[in-house]
């Protein structure tokens, strides 16, 4: 099995090939046709050479007497002292005395006069100042000329061709084994941290360099691996959560079951009491773990049905309302009018209400006020949103990013009779979305704090 690498090297040397291959064969044939045309280039003669050879065949013979023999057709040797005609080349020769024709190229009209106004066209064949005939020339005329060019221009030309192939060849291939380590290069350091990653360490991540597609590979590997380690840290930390706070009731319970058991305590009511209560944050316990893996999973059913938010909250604070008195906190509530429906579950929003309220009321010190606000919003989408807000000390900007996240206290020294079991925000976020809406939190809301929870759930429809 090939790699990457020699695939495209393979890949990159055809292409290289056929390229170069291409490149010599249509210059070879440039190279050959235009050398061709240069050698028809050096054979043409013109009409004052043909003059010039005529007029000395007079001068030497006298008469017009054998001018045919010069003048014949196609295919006479330069050596015999004939002129070669191209293709459909005419040469005839007019006797200035008789004024008929005594030589044709093409042995068609001798002996007849020329055509009228032939003659006004001819050029003048002279000897000693004296006109003694008229040459006629139809076509384009050659004959061979000593000196051609030299036959191994075409052989030379195609050496420097191959060498200029082969030097182009070699850089070409240069430059594809750094483009194809190039692209390795990252590929192999990402086969390298998956490898890690899959034997369990979750801290491999790849160095991501430009903006390419393979540095955006690396950056979504590096953001696997740290959603992936993000996971992991979080289901330790569930696990030790989990155990701190079922070590508590059931230590509890443990010593007081041996108490009894040893008649350190007589067996009535009131010592059963701490069991009781000890059972009963169990329970809830594991109700709210249930409760928040079913959430997590998209499995918490919602019977949705339209109902009027502002009434729904309005019923969990007439509820709270003597807790309230009793800690000494004003709760009051800030309806607008004529509030829309929304589609919720009535069961689970009372819960994530009761849930703000409480925590709220846990947070805010004798004096103070919480204020449940209902207002309809109408961006990004159309909802009706419910806002908790207190005026207890607010919350430190390092704890804010973190209130959602399971058994997170802001005052690490509480204990879970004081705190709650620590999931009840992250319970409440996730019935919040699970609605469709959003759950976030504020703080401070002033220079003496203050903290507000906002609960955005989507219209009936």
């Amino acid at each position: 099995m090939h790699s990457l690498a020699t695939k495209l090297l393979l890949t990159f040397m055809a292409v290289i090939v056929l390229s170069l291959t291409a490149v010599t064969i249509t210059a070879n044939r440039v190279t050959q046709r235009e050398f061709e045309h240069l050698l028809f280039r050096g054979q043409m003669v013109t009409p004052a050479e043909i003059q010039t050879l005529l007029s000395s065949h007079y001068q030497h013979i006298g008469s017009w007497d054998g001018v045919q023999a010069l003048v014949i057709a196609e295919g006479s040797s330069a050596a015999g002292g004939h002129m070669g005609l191209m293709g459909n080349s005419r040469v005839r020769v007019v006797d200035s005395t008789s004024g008929l024709i005594v030589g044709d190229s093409l042995g068609e009209t001798i002996g007849q006069s020329p055509a009228l106004g032939a003659l006004r066209l001819g050029l003048p064949l002279q000897v000693d100042g004296r006109v003694v005939g008229t040459l006629l020339i139809e076509g384009v005329m050659s004959m061979p000329m000593p000196g051609t060019p030299d036959a191994n221009v075409v052989s030379r030309v195609r050496q420097g061709v191959l060498v200029a192939a082969l030097f182009a060849g070699l850089a070409a291939l240069l430059l594809s084994l750094l483009f194809v380590r190039q692209i390795t290069r990252p590929l192999n350091q990402l086969a390298a941290a998956s490898q890690s990653v899959a034997q369990g360490d979750l801290g491999a991540r790849v160095p991501v360099h430009g903006d390419d597609e393979l540095a955006q590979v690396g950056a979504a590997f590096n953001r696997m691996a740290e959603s992936l380690q993000t996971q992991e840290t979080l289901r330790r930390n569930l696990v030790s959560d989990v155990a701190h706070e079922l070590r508590t009731p059931l230590s509890v319970i443990q010593g007081q079951v041996e108490a009894l058991q040893d008649g350190v305590f007589p067996l009535t009511l009131a010592a059963l009491t701490p069991i009781e209560t000890n059972t009963h944050l169990l329970t809830r316990l594991v109700e709210d773990l249930h409760t928040l893996a079913s959430a997590e999973a998209g499995q918490l059913p919602l019977d949705r049905q339209p109902l009027a938010l502002e009434e729904l909250a309005a019923d969990v604070v007439g509820g709270l309302q003597a807790q309230a008195a009793a800690a000494g906190i004003v709760l009051r509530m800030d309806v607008a009018p004529a509030l829309p429906l929304i589609a919720g579950d009535a069961q689970r929003l009372r819960q994530v209400i009761l849930n703000l309220l409480s925590n709220a009321l846990r947070h805010t010190p004798a004096g103070g006020a919480i204020t449940v606000r209902v207002r309809p919003v109408a961006a990004p989408t159309a909802a009706v949103m419910l806002s908790v807000v207190d005026s207890g000390p607010g919350i430190a900007a390092e704890d804010l990013p973190h209130l959602f996240e399971r058994f997170y206290r802001s005052d690490h020294s509480r204990s879970r009779d004081s705190g709650g079991s620590g999931l009840g925000l992250t319970i409440a976020r996730h019935l919040a979305r699970g609605h469709g809406g959003e759950l976030v939190a504020e703080s401070p809301l002033s220079a003496v704090g203050g903290a507000a929870f906002h609960l955005t759930i989507p219209l009936a429809s």
